[in-house]
C-alpha cells in the first residue's frame, strides 16, 4: 500500500504542477458527523459547527479571503 503521507505529497505536487495553482490547506478531515450533514440537508458548518471538518472549511475560507488569523 505504501506511505499515505508520501502518496498525498505526490498528489499535491502533481495537482499543483498540472493546474498551475497551489492546493489550499490541509485535507478536510472526515467524520460520522461530516457524513451525516448532507442527509440532514445541512452543511458541516451548521450540522457540526465545532467539528474538525467545519474548522477546516473556515480555514480555507480565511485563506481565500486573505485573512491570516
Amino acid at each position: 500500500v505504501g506511505d499515505p503521507d508520501a502518496a498525498f505529497a505526490w498528489l499535491v505536487g502533481f495537482l499543483e504542477e498540472r493546474y498551475g495553482m497551489p492546493v489550499l490547506g490541509e485535507p478536510i478531515p472526515k467524520s460520522v458527523r461530516f457524513a451525516e450533514a448532507p442527509g440532514q440537508g445541512r452543511s458541516i458548518l451548521t450540522h457540526a459547527p465545532r467539528s474538525a471538518g467545519a474548522e477546516a472549511y473556515r480555514n480555507i475560507a480565511r485563506i481565500l479571503h486573505g485573512d491570516s488569523t
